[in-house]
């Protein structure tokens, strides 16, 4: 077989990569539209994380649970009236 512009080595990797190319394609397509996998619903939940300890033991930080406030400054109408709401917590 005599190919006169392209080597026989040339047309193998071409096909080695094209056949590479397109099992990549359908292992993409297939895990996208697969229903195996799932996010599980408890996913958003948060994990109580432990105890930061030194190596003699001792506690470095822990987790604390706290309330939190925030605010969008730019939403904020009249924030005399805003500051005065939020004074007691």
């Amino acid at each position: 077989m005599n190919l006169p512009i392209f080597s026989r080595r040339v047309v193998f990797t071409g096909v080695l990569v094209l056949g590479a190319a397109l099992f990549l394609a359908y292992r993409l397509v297939s895990l996208h539209f697969s229903d195996s996998i799932y996010v599980p619903s408890d996913a958003d939940r948060e994990v109580h994380r432990g105890a930061i300890l030194d190596r003699a033991g001792n506690l470095l930080a822990v987790s604390v649970e706290r309330r939190s406030l925030f605010a969008n400054p730019s939403e904020i109408k009249d924030p005399e009236a805003v500051a005065g709401a939020i004074a007691p917590l």
